[in-house]
């Protein structure tokens, strides 16, 4: 019978003082999915960097609705377009249903889908280069 310890090593030789990502991040995810390297920085900058792209979609669409309802100047519809193209299309759209923000406009929304599939091509031609 083997020894239950040889199986598991107490100290992984690529990072012996960090835990393994998990599953419970995105990069453990993808690490466990094979789709990259668990102990990549690019992996990490990128997660990083798709976050605050999203975070900044979302908070503009909150600031033009709170400026179109204070009757101030607004944040132009090509502004709006432009952060969801830079890969935060999930949190312009997150921001359009949160706070009832463009969902009328047809025309904003027919943009909308179209930079959302441009995103969406864009990511996977990164990604298919970083598999490389």
């Amino acid at each position: 019978m083997r020894d239950p310890a040889a199986l598991w090593p107490r100290d992984p030789p690529h990072a012996p003082n960090r835990p393994r990502p998990g599953p419970s991040s995105a990069a453990g995810l993808a690490a466990s999915l094979g789709f990259v390297r668990e102990d990549s920085p690019v992996w990490a900058a990128l997660i990083a960097y798709l976050v605050v792209a999203n975070l900044v979609s979302f908070t503009l669409f909150g600031l033009d609705k709170s400026r179109a309802r204070a009757d101030r100047r607004r944040i132009r519809e090509r502004t709006l377009l432009v952060s969801a193209l830079v890969s935060g299309s999930v949190g312009a759209w997150l921001g359009m249903s949160a706070f009832r923000h463009k969902t009328a406009k047809r025309s904003f929304q027919v943009r909308m889908v179209l930079v959302t599939v441009i995103d969406a091509v864009l990511a996977a031609v990164v990604a298919l280069l970083a598999l490389r």
